[in-house]
């Protein structure tokens, strides 16, 4: 188990209510909308729903950008630093970077929206 504590960008940390230490576990996670397609990241038990609510890094997450881009128009938006996902009616969502601990960014892709499977989780 890896103990990240939640940041904000720019290195500026967080302060009242809703800051705490965070227990991630690294994960496989998948979606039907990819097949059998599996990208690893982190989860920290908290679902939405029922499902599963993850964080990736950059490389998962240009993964997971290429393998929804038969769906809708996927990217990263290096000047944001978020992924943006577009559907057909011009709506977008837009996944921006969070930072833990000086263990780097993370992109909850999905987190919340999409519905995510844990295939499999390590410490």
């Amino acid at each position: 188990m890896k103990r990240l504590l939640f940041g904000l960008a720019g290195g500026r940390q967080p302060v009242g209510p809703y800051f705490r230490a965070l227990i991630m576990k690294t994960a496989f996670f998948s979606m039907e909308a990819t097949g059998t397609r599996t990208f690893a990241g982190y989860s920290d038990g908290q679902q939405w729903n029922g499902w599963e609510r993850p964080y990736f890094p950059f490389d998962s997450a240009q993964h997971i950008a290429e393998a929804m881009s038969d769906y809708q128009t996927a990217f990263y938006d290096e000047a944001a630093d978020e992924f943006v996902f577009e559907r057909e009616l011009g709506e977008a969502e837009r996944f921006g970077a969070v930072e833990f601990d000086g263990s780097g960014k993370l992109y909850p892709i999905g987190a919340g929206a999409w519905i995510w499977e844990c295939q499999a989780a390590g410490e």
